[in-house]
């Protein structure tokens, strides 16, 4: 998963053990932690994002033209529920 494109993980999970390494600026020994791969922060964001896209779903909705020309409802919430989540991770870097 590519953090910087992704956000990382939204839920990591503790997976295993790696080491014991010393670092002073930690206060000492501590535990080398690996995660297991999950959802991407940039998934749940845009399932939060597509839940409210998809709240406001009207079937009888005219489409404009342009970039969404010939595409259907649905596949323009899945790819505005992207665009919003992208908005989200820029938001986090400011």
């Amino acid at each position: 998963m590519n953090e910087s494109k992704d956000g990382g993980q939204a839920f990591p999970v503790l997976n295993s053990i790696q080491r014991e390494e010393f670092d002073s600026s930690k206060g000492g020994y501590f535990q080398g932690v690996k995660s297991t791969a999950g959802m991407s922060l940039r998934d749940y964001f845009a399932a939060k994002a597509m839940q409210a896209l998809a709240q406001d779903y009207m079937p009888d909705r005219v489409i404009p033209a342009g970039r969404y020309e010939g595409k259907t409802e649905k596949e323009i919430i899945g790819d505005r529920a992207y665009e919003i989540a992208d908005t989200m991770l820029n938001a986090r870097k400011a």
